[in-house]
C-alpha cells in the first residue's frame, strides 16, 4: 500500500499543476465569433465564399447552354431534382472567363436558386469575425466584393452572394434574358 500512495499523490499533484496551467492559456474564440469559408479559385484568383450563403456544393456536371446573350451564364444544370442557372464566377467579378476550367459549383438559395462555377476548392477554413479585412476605397454598396480574409498566407477577397446576385438580377431585368434568335 505505501507504494499506492505515492502514485497517487502525484497524479493529483499532476491534475492540479494541469488546472493552474490551463488558466495561462488564452482563451479560445467560441464558435459564435468564427465564420466559416470556402477558399476557392476563380481564374487563378484566391477567393473565398461564405459557407452560411451556400446551399451545398457540387462537383462538375453537366450544363445544357441556352441561347441568351448573358455570355455570364454557362446554361442550366440538374441539381436534387431541379434546374439551376449556372454562371461562370470568374466573369462575373471581371477576373476573364474560365468556362472551360471549372470543376465546382457553387449552390446557393438566396432569394433565388442560382449555381456559381469555378476551377479550385483549395479548403474550408473558419477565422474569427474580428479579423475578416473591410476593403477600402469607393465601393458601391451592392458591389459583390467588399472583405477580405486571409488563409494560408494570401488575401483572399471575399464574395458577397447576395451582391452578386442583386446584380444578375439587375442584368436579368436590364437585358430582358433576351433569347437569341436562331
Amino acid at each position: 500500500m505505501s507504494q499506492l500512495r505515492p502514485r497517487s499523490f502525484t497524479s493529483i499533484e499532476a491534475l492540479r499543476q494541469s488546472f493552474d496551467e490551463s488558466f495561462s492559456i488564452p482563451a479560445l474564440a467560441s464558435e459564435a465569433d468564427l465564420e466559416q469559408f470556402l477558399a476557392i479559385r476563380s481564374a487563378g484568383q484566391p477567393l473565398a465564399l461564405r459557407v452560411a450563403e451556400l446551399t451545398r456544393l457540387e462537383g462538375r456536371r453537366e450544363i445544357v447552354g441556352l441561347p441568351v446573350e448573358n455570355r455570364d451564364l454557362l446554361g442550366i444544370a440538374g441539381i436534387q431534382g431541379r434546374l439551376v442557372p449556372i454562371y461562370c464566377l470568374a466573369s462575373l467579378l471581371g477576373l476573364g472567363r474560365d468556362a472551360a476550367d471549372w470543376r465546382w459549383i457553387a449552390v446557393c438559395c438566396l432569394p433565388d436558386l442560382l449555381g456559381l462555377a469555378f476551377e479550385s476548392l483549395d479548403a474550408c477554413f473558419s477565422t474569427p469575425r474580428t479579423s475578416i479585412l473591410e476593403l477600402g476605397g469607393e465601393r458601391a454598396p451592392r458591389e459583390p466584393v467588399q472583405h477580405a480574409v486571409r488563409f494560408a498566407g494570401a488575401v483572399r477577397n471575399v464574395v458577397q452572394l447576395h451582391s452578386l446576385q442583386a446584380v444578375l438580377r439587375k442584368i436579368a431585368l436590364g437585358a430582358g434574358g433576351a433569347i437569341k434568335e436562331s
